[in-house]
């Protein structure tokens, strides 16, 4: 896992006290503390992908998966193309699925990553890639087009056939850039930062359970009932949730 940014240029003196006690507890190996000083940063300037970041390298050093998890996708959510926090994020995933694989039961439990609450067909890409590989798409379409009225009737066909194909990629650029914008820009999220969070039918421990979450799965967020958050599992199925078991992801 790559370390920390440590940022060392702060943007305003409101920085200085949570960034250089984090970055100091860092390095000394005292992760826990640091992860505290980064949280009190976070909360100051909730806005600040790299921040986000560093919190989430100190949560992983502290053993803390779940909450690393999530700030680093808070991290992504802030900056899509963040690399250093899409790197992390995966290398903790691995690790926290490797630890809930090694543990046995015969409950469904549901691992970080599995199928990243439905959306990671319209995810893999940031908006900046879709609308880039759109916007080519489409003005190749339109070239071809043009090229196949100058050409000869056997590679009159072939231009045609590269039409068609870029006028069909084109459609799923558009579609999936549709899909990042609407479906999941509208969406709230939120990541489980419990070791283990337990679904149930209601919104109580009265209630019959379900799955087990591990730490760091990411669900979609309904409603809220006394303390309890109604969740989308990756699989389209609902439950229920203890608020304190679950992190909103800030947009």
């Amino acid at each position: 896992m790559r370390r920390a940014l440590l940022l060392l240029l702060a943007p305003a003196l409101a920085w200085a006290g949570p960034l250089e006690a984090g970055n100091e507890a860092f390095w000394q190996g005292d992760f826990a503390a640091a992860a505290r000083h980064y949280a009190a940063l976070t909360d100051a300037h909730p806005q600040s992908a790299d921040a986000w970041y560093n919190r989430g390298c100190a949560e992983a050093q502290a053993g803390r998966l779940g909450p690393a998890i999530h700030a680093f996708e808070q991290a992504l959510a802030l900056s899509p193309d963040h690399e250093d926090a899409a790197h992390n994020l995966q290398q903790v995933r691995t690790v926290a699925v490797a630890a809930a694989l090694e543990s046995t039961s015969d409950e469904r439990v549901v691992l970080p990553g599995d199928d990243d609450a439905g959306t990671a067909l319209i995810t893999a890409a940031s908006p900046t890639t879709l609308a880039l590989g759109f916007a080519i798409c489409w003005l190749l379409l339109f070239a071809l087009l043009a090229l196949s009225r100058r050409l000869a009737h056997g590679r009159r066909t072939a231009a045609w056939f590269g039409a068609v194909l870029t006028g069909l990629a084109s459609l799923a650029f558009g579609a999936l850039l549709w899909g990042r914008t609407s479906l999941v820009a509208d969406a709230d999220f939120g990541v489980v930062t419990a070791e283990r969070g337990r679904v149930r039918n209601g919104p109580g421990r009265q209630y019959k359970p379900g799955a087990i979450l591990v730490g760091g799965v990411k669900v979609r967020l309904r409603g809220e009932v006394d303390g309890w958050r109604q969740v989308v599992l990756p699989d389209g199925s609902e439950g229920w949730l203890p608020g304190d078991e679950v992190s909103t992801l800030q947009r």
